[in-house]
């Protein structure tokens, strides 16, 4: 035998052996008949699909068909075929369908307006034309439920606050044409994913940023199946760890003169240590004391407050300070006066004082005198209208101490009051004159200057009268341009509502600035260095008269008035105010150049007042007190 003989018996082998390994592969591959599917569950009235996929050995074929049977391979059981549609069981006419191409080995079955006897299992039969024809003996169960299983729920185990979270709602979907729909109750800072289809299942995500306020909420996932009008539900409440949030201090009374404080906070994990702390004259103290609540004394002068933190494993939060109550005397005094029946006001009497107020007593001013009413209730009643000014004042006592009001003016008899703050006062070139008129009615204001008018506009003096009502307060001002200097202007008043008319003389002070009081000081020393030579010349008759004014001095007077302060008082003004002829006992007064300040309640006229924080009763202040126009209460 030739070497190339050899060479080609030796080749002839090798593709002989090649041969018979492929046949033997392809032989292998003809016996795989495969088909892949999956249990269903389906709504009654809905529809389902039912994916199916096959494999059948490599060979050529015609055609491929295919059949579902109930039971088992029999064709009486036939629910569907593909070459003959008609061919099926009565129950399953027009409600049954083979959907997949099955030239794509797609053997997917719809049955729609499912019934309860429709759950069984079910077989695939397929048929290779031109080659062979299987029927796959694994069945797929088919199970038919009367309402839908509610929605499934997935969140994490462990939610901290300041995290992501998504919880993810699944339900049952088994009918693509009337998919059903599912919607979240709200979460604050929240947002809701599109739904996803996946299977027999549809799913939605909420995704949110957790706060503390999440804890313990309740969220919930509705579904909604429009083909059977079919609604479930399903609900998880979150649990949300954080620090303590929310942290107080409660104070209750005790035994004795404590009281007791209670911290409370809300965290998770729960609170598991308190620590309290002091403030006392601005330094704080920690008292090393970890219970939730403690007993502390109370009613030292100085002010003391506490305040506790609250610590968890997740961190601490700090309470507002609680202020411990302090003991002190009464104060902010007042009297407050409102309309009654008739002629007659009532007036109450209030203060702050701890412990509080036990007793009030009530004061009357008529005439310079000063009566201890000996009335005790916080509220009284007394008429008005009276031609005199009268004024009551209260105290107010506790067993630390007593505090006076201010007095209040009781209306008069001539309906309006002109106070006492009314003043003019007198710059370089102009003097401005207000008068304050308190009343509940519509009064009318006029000037005059002591010649008896107002004058006229002229080139020596421009007069302007402007007037402003703010609630029973009239302010009326008269402005006088020009340097002409007068010794006092007169404001009269008449009442609308039937009071008696009632004036003012009202004394032009200096406005106190150096070119003021040049311009008023050049005014007065002129007049008198004019008339020093005319004092030269009269001297003796002066000295005359002295040493006779002198022998008439305790004479009364022709109207019967002694020639006193207070008698020069009443013939100013017929409204009066105090000042204390002792000091160490004394009423708090001012110079009545204040701001005025009234109110009138829903009842009628209302005048407050606020007690300055030295003025204490002690006795009877009142007694051997002269009476002037120059000191009055600011009490308006």
């Amino acid at each position: 035998m030739s070497p190339k003989t050899a060479r080609e018996e030796l080749k002839m082998g090798r593709m002989a052996v090649v041969l018979i390994t492929l046949r033997l592969l392809s032989d292998v591959a003809t016996e795989d008949w495969t088909m892949t599917t999956s249990d269903r569950k389906a709504i009654s009235g809905s529809c389902v699909v039912i994916p199916c996929t096959f494999d059948f050995p490599s060979h050529t074929y015609k055609a491929v068909h295919g059949a579902w049977f109930k039971y088992w391979y029999s064709w009486k059981y036939t629910i569907a075929y593909s070459k003959d549609p008609n061919y099926r069981m009565s129950t399953f006419v027009g409600r049954t369908d083979i959907i997949g191409d099955l030239e794509q080995k797609d053997c997917s079955l719809k049955i729609d307006n499912l019934r309860p006897e429709d759950s069984d299992n079910y077989y695939f039969y397929v048929d290779v034309e031109g080659f062979d024809d299987h029927t796959f003996r694994k069945p797929i169960q088919l199970q038919i439920l009367d309402a839908p299983d509610r929605p499934k729920m997935l969140l994490p185990e462990d939610i901290q606050e300041g995290t992501l979270v998504h919880i993810i709602c699944k339900a049952l979907h088994t009918c693509p044409d009337n998919p059903p729909k599912l919607t979240w109750s709200q979460l604050p800072s929240s947002s809701v994913s599109d739904t996803i289809e996946s299977g027999d299942e549809i799913s939605t995500v909420l995704t949110f940023n957790t706060s503390y306020r999440h804890h313990n909420q309740i969220v919930r996932c509705t579904c909604v199946y429009p083909q059977t009008n079919h609604r479930v539900f399903n609900s998880v409440t979150l649990s949300v760890k954080y620090s303590p949030h929310n942290t107080s201090v409660r104070m209750t009374t005790g035994k004795g003169k404590t009281v007791s404080l209670i911290c409370s906070s809300d965290g998770n994990p729960a609170v598991h240590r308190f620590n309290w702390f002091k403030i006392s004259e601005g330094n704080v103290t920690n008292l090393t004391l970890s219970g939730q609540t403690i007993t502390v004394p109370y009613g030292f002068e100085v002010e003391i407050s506490y305040y506790c933190v609250a610590t968890n494993s997740l961190g601490s939060s700090q309470s507002l300070p609680v202020h411990i109550p302090t003991e002190y005397s009464p104060r902010n005094t007042s009297v407050r006066m409102t309309t009654g029946k008739g002629k007659t006001v009532s007036l109450s009497c209030s203060s702050d004082g701890n412990p509080a107020v036990h007793r009030f007593n009530w004061f009357k001013i008529s005439e310079g005198n000063v009566t201890n009413l000996t009335l005790s209730g916080q509220t009284i009643t007394v008429p008005y209208g009276f031609e005199v000014d009268i004024s009551y004042y209260c105290v107010a006592t506790n067993s630390l101490g007593s505090s006076q009001s201010l007095p209040v003016h009781i209306p008069t008899a001539y309906g309006a009051v002109i106070l006492p703050e009314s003043r003019c006062t007198q710059y370089q070139t102009y003097i401005i004159c207000l008068c304050l008129v308190q009343t509940n009615s519509t009064v009318n204001v006029t000037w005059a200057l002591p010649d008896g008018s107002t004058g006229e506009t002229g080139s020596d003096g421009i007069y302007e009268v402007q007037s402003v009502t703010n609630s029973s307060l009239m302010t009326n001002t008269l402005t006088i341009r020009g340097g002409k200097l007068f010794e006092g202007i007169n404001c009269s008043i008449a009442d609308d509502g039937g009071g008696r008319p009632l004036q003012r003389l009202l004394e032009i002070q200096s406005d106190g600035s150096p070119v003021g009081m040049r311009w008023e000081l050049i005014q007065k020393y002129g007049l008198v260095a004019a008339g020093g030579a005319v004092l030269l010349i009269t001297s003796p008759l002066l000295i005359y008269f002295i040493v006779k004014a002198r022998k008439r001095r305790d004479k009364p007077q022709g109207n019967g008035i002694k020639r006193t302060q207070k008698a020069n008082s009443t013939t100013k003004s017929e409204l009066m105010s105090v000042r204390p002829k002792q000091m160490e006992k004394c009423v708090e007064a001012f110079v009545t150049r204040g701001k005025v300040n009234q109110r009138k309640d829903d009842e009628g006229l209302e005048m407050k007042s606020n007690l300055h924080p030295n003025s204490n009763l002690e006795g009877n202040l009142y007694e051997n007190y002269q009476w002037d126009q120059d000191l009055v209460y600011t009490n308006i």
